[in-house]
């Protein structure tokens, strides 16, 4: 449908992007969300997902690839990986990019959003092609559940914002399922919140993950788009000791080949957070 109207991506009550959509071409309700796809003359096709901005075509890379890369790189292993959520599959494109994997497993609650993202968003889609691609419906913090022991090298949590729908994803008892699913080298990457709008998330999430995860560090990576133009991840890993920035080495980017948004110093400087979130996040942080 040709338009040219803005579509307004809120967060909190004082600040919004807005976009001008050429023409919408899906808007519709699944069991679980609203979601909207529309394209646009400057960032590529968007999609939004309950009228949050989720990803464009134009900048998808600045977030599927830190999702994808930097876990891998502190994986002992990467044999066999799941992905909960993404459902989009601009994570399982990037992951699939690392000969190594064996095995991909995508875990998505919402059918909708993989028919969607195979009709409007087929380049990303075409990975499913791959015989290493397993797609199946459900939930993950069920299937995480059902996985067997020390069965999975990285977990990757590219789900809505756990401050939503999605807060049974940053509980005792579903760190206690990841971390029993990983194998001892094994790593897990989440997507949590910015830390101006929704800072808050961040009180909650760190003591949870305090208490089950060896390792962890939240991460901060500039992605446009998002409001503030930056996200947070959490990365955490079974074994103390095993995110060592260095892993995520020229060499290791240039063995992936492509990598369009990273660099070992981006990373490094990703990973380490500006003073004032020190201070505020200190009682939780590693020593």
């Amino acid at each position: 449908m040709e338009c040219g109207v803005y579509i307004s991506d809120k967060s909190g009550n004082s600040f919004a992007n807005l976009f001008r959509a050429e023409r919408i071409l899906y808007d519709g309700r699944s069991a679980y969300q609203k979601i909207m796809v529309f394209d646009t003359q400057d960032l590529g096709r968007v999609l939004m997902l309950d009228d949050f901005f989720n990803v464009s075509t134009i900048m998808e890379a600045f977030y599927h690839e830190p999702m994808a890369h930097i876990p891998l790189a502190m994986a002992e292993n990467r044999e066999n990986v799941l992905i909960v959520g993404g459902g989009d599959f601009g994570v399982a494109k990037h992951v699939l990019k690392h000969s190594d994997v064996r095995q991909l497993t995508l875990c998505e609650l919402d059918p909708r959003i993989l028919e969607i993202s195979r009709e409007f968003f087929s380049d990303w889609a075409a990975c499913e092609k791959d015989p290493r691609l397993s797609v199946r419906v459900g939930d993950g913090a069920k299937y995480i559940e059902e996985c067997p022991p020390e069965s999975l090298d990285a977990v990757i949590i590219d789900t809505t914002d756990p401050f939503f729908n999605a807060s049974v994803l940053v509980t005792d008892a579903f760190y206690t399922r990841v971390l029993k699913a990983l194998r001892p080298g094994g790593v897990m990457i989440q997507i949590i919140a910015d830390f101006i709008f929704y800072r808050s998330a961040w009180f909650d999430v760190l003591p949870v993950a305090r208490r089950n995860f060896p390792t962890f560090r939240p991460v901060f990576v500039p992605i446009p788009l998002y409001v503030t133009g930056c996200w947070g991840l959490l990365l955490a890993g079974r074994r103390k000791g095993q995110l060592d920035i260095s892993a995520v080495s020229q060499a290791y980017l240039d063995r992936i080949g492509g990598v369009e948004t990273m660099t070992p110093d981006l990373v490094r400087g990703w990973m380490s957070l500006p003073p004032f979130l020190e201070k505020e996040f200190a009682p939780w942080l590693e020593k």
